[in-house]
């Protein structure tokens, strides 16, 4: 807890003084805890542990953490022992899924506290979701083990200023997040294919010298590709980009993909369009730039996007993909 914002130590050893000296029963919601542990051993409290806890906190408006979940994982069939577990697994997504679309339309945006998480610094994985699609604003991610009520309340701060017009920036410091004008440096990472701002949390003196405070820098990719959306100009930098967003964007929308196609020409089999305007600017923008590089390495862009369409016909990936729109085909040349 220390010189973040929130509830102290002491505080929580206050509470847990007052309910040893009085006389009755109470009920007390709590994260684990060595001090919690040493009081229930010693007045010999009655405990009862649950896994998973969902709340949001209506008076602040905000989303509360959803801890130890992640959406970039299915369910591991095989440590599954039964069907049952199976059946269990896929309900546990289903009301997950309820769950996010809930936040999202009540609070346009939530958080996902990802303990144990192997691809993240300090196996620390806490990030937002709904910031760049309803925000414009790149989401948010914590890679420091916070509590996670103390995780939130940072987060919180920062998109409580996003939702009122405020721009966060890479490579920049901030104040008047943390408590005591401890700086909070933000960083770009790439979280399960989205371009993040990682908030580093720094020691007491403000540093990341330490070693768990250092580690918040490394792992800025946690191995997977862009998602199409996230994709900017400058991420084409050689010809094996231009591959990979041509897959990335044919197998996330199932989309009918030609170099030669606009953006914008996409549609859906009821004739409604795959992107937005803003949405289409910005991908065409990394087509030009697909263009160019190819242009400049003298590699034919039309045999990459056949080869990359081959591929996917092989992995028979093609069914009930999104087509280009009527009589539209503006043609380039390399």
């Amino acid at each position: 807890m220390g010189h973040y914002r929130g509830y102290t130590r002491q505080d929580f050893k206050q509470l847990l003084d007052t309910l040893g000296a009085i006389k009755g029963k109470f009920l007390l919601s709590s994260y684990p805890s060595e001090m919690l542990e040493k009081y229930r051993s010693k007045f010999g409290w009655e405990q009862r542990r649950f896994e998973q806890h969902v709340s949001v906190n209506n008076k602040a408006g905000n989303p509360k953490v959803k801890n130890g979940d992640t959406d970039c994982q299915l369910p591991d069939l095989q440590r599954t022992e039964s069907a049952v577990s199976v059946l269990k697994d896929i309900r546990m997504m289903d009301k997950l899924d309820k769950w996010h679309k809930e936040m999202l339309d009540e609070h346009g945006w939530y958080l996902h506290y990802v303990p144990n998480d192997t691809q993240a610094p300090n196996h620390t994985n806490c990030h937002t979701h709904g910031l760049f699609e309803n925000f414009g604003h790149p989401d948010l991610q914590i890679c420091f083990p916070l509590h996670p009520d103390l995780a939130h309340q940072i987060i919180a701060t920062i998109v409580s200023e996003i939702k009122k017009g405020a721009r966060f920036e890479q490579d920049r410091t901030y104040l008047g997040i943390l408590e005591n004008e401890y700086p909070i440096r933000l960083i770009q990472a790439v979280e399960c294919g989205r371009k993040v701002l990682r908030a580093l949390i720094p020691d007491e003196q403000g540093g990341y010298s330490a070693p768990m405070y250092k580690e918040q820098l490394t792992m800025l990719n946690n191995g997977m590709a862009l998602e199409t959306l996230h994709y900017d100009p400058e991420d084409i930098k050689t010809v094996a980009d231009v591959a990979r967003f041509f897959l990335t964007a044919g197998v996330e929308y199932k989309l009918a993909f030609h170099p030669d196609t606009p953006f914008e020409d996409y549609v859906r089999t009821d004739d409604t369009r795959v992107f937005t305007d803003s949405q289409a600017n910005r991908l065409n923008g990394v087509l030009d730039k697909c263009f160019e590089l190819c242009k400049a390495r003298n590699h034919d862009i039309y045999e990459i996007a056949l080869g990359i369409d081959s591929l996917r016909r092989k992995a028979s990936i093609q069914e009930g993909r999104a087509r280009p729109g009527r009589g539209k085909n503006n043609g380039r040349s390399i």
